[in-house]
């Protein structure tokens, strides 16, 4: 932390953070990383129950829809569940005395794991998946009020 502010500051402001001030930011960031996934997991579930809505007489949207809503939701109890057990115990994520001493996984493994799992290549096939869907049933629906 020092490093980066002394390089910002050209080295001529130090700001020692206390050990307590990282341990409380550590936990505050656990709970943020942790709910991030499932936030963002969850709206791609509301646009694809929108898309449900619109699309759903279609055989081939629901079947592709609800594939696409099963595997969100398998993304985002795997990003939650890997949060949760990067660090044994838990609240060694956010105690740099446990955190230090090995009970935790390493960056790079945890890195892995993320990519591994496919947490973040699969938000953004995802997103393109789910906007280009989005796109094509309101083009469709602009369409069909167009020959109204």
């Amino acid at each position: 932390m020092a490093m980066r502010i002394a390089t910002l500051t050209g080295g001529h402001h130090l700001i020692f953070v206390p050990i307590d001030a990282m341990e409380s930011s550590s936990e505050l960031g656990f709970f943020i990383i942790m709910l991030s996934g499932i936030t963002n997991g969850l709206i791609k579930i509301s646009l694809s129950l929108l898309l449900l809505r619109i699309k759903g007489h279609e055989f081939w949207w629901s079947v592709g829809l609800w594939i696409l809503i099963c595997s969100l939701a398998i993304v985002m109890i795997g990003s939650a569940l890997s949060t949760i057990i990067s660090c044994n115990p838990v609240s060694a994520f956010w105690h740099i005395t446990e955190r230090l001493s090995g009970k935790c996984w390493s960056p790079i493994v945890s890195m892995y794991i993320s990519y591994g799992f496919g947490c973040e290549f699969s938000y953004r096939e995802m997103d393109i998946y789910i906007n280009s869907m989005l796109i094509r049933a309101f083009w469709q629906l602009f369409l069909s009020l167009l020959t109204l």
